[in-house]
């Protein structure tokens, strides 16, 4: 989309607050989900390999997995299914899993420019603790300010009536952070993350600097026409273009 000159200044309010996904965009987990999602459902009896996981579960939650295979096969998963997902991430994440790159600096380097910061996921609450803890994200030193600094900034899918690709834990997310949903900037790397923000009315960056998408850029398009306003391919990046924002760059920034 290009850029709509003074009028898109005064369409958009100052920036107030930037919301990360989680996987894929804070903690580099994609493959290591991958891996476990698709064990997981191959003892289950549905076979399939870490690649075709991740093409097909991108950014969806047990809940959408379980939805997936439903309307596949005609079969609920074992509603012990979520728990052994969660044993084997406890099992195997700690000393594989790690922070996208840039991840800690871009949200201390956020908070510390007087942006509120949040997390939008729709993993479960208790991963996304789990998960921030293992990177360092939610340790003093590495967080912006120790563990209880993300005390009500972690929402999940499972806790609102939709999930994702539906705009609900954004909108959850903009008003415990007492901010209007356009004054938000997400930061998604799916294709399901990004229609959620959007829907909600937030501005879109889409983003490129997990592992899982290196090499991939024609990723780069499947957000665009997923309703990505600008693509990022670090967190560097993302942090440049949130102060562009909030110095009323945006209008000469445009979205590309």
């Amino acid at each position: 989309m290009a850029s709509g000159g003074d009028s898109m200044a005064d369409q958009w309010p100052a920036l107030r607050a930037v919301v990360f996904d989680l996987d894929g965009v804070l903690i580099d987990s994609e493959h290591l989900s991958d891996e476990l999602v698709a064990g997981a459902l191959s003892a289950w009896g549905y076979d399939i390999s870490p690649e075709a996981c991740g093409r097909k579960f991108l950014g969806h939650g047990v809940t959408g997995v379980r939805r997936i295979v439903l309307a596949e096969t005609g079969r609920e998963l074992p509603a012990e299914f979520g728990a052994e997902l969660d044993r084997r991430v406890r099992e195997h994440f700690p000393g594989r899993l790690a922070m996208v790159a840039g991840a800690g600096e871009a949200v201390r380097g956020l908070a510390s420019a007087g942006l509120a910061v949040a997390v939008a996921s729709n993993s479960g609450p208790e991963y996304m603790r789990f998960t921030l803890g293992l990177t360092g994200l939610m340790d003093a030193g590495e967080g912006p300010a120790g563990r209880g600094w993300w005390e009500g900034r972690l929402h999940s899918g499972a806790e609102v009536p939709q999930p994702k690709p539906a705009p609900d834990v954004y909108l959850k997310a903009a008003g415990g952070l007492g901010v209007a949903a356009r004054a938000c900037m997400a930061v998604e790397d799916t294709p399901l993350g990004v229609r959620a923000a959007s829907g909600a009315g937030m501005r879109v960056v889409g983003f490129l600097g997990g592992s899982h998408l290196r090499g991939r850029g024609e990723w780069a398009d499947v957000l665009r026409e997923a309703g990505a306003g600008w693509i990022a391919e670090s967190h560097e990046q993302v942090v440049g273009l949130a102060r562009a924002w909030s110095a009323g760059a945006i209008a000469t920034l445009g979205e590309k």
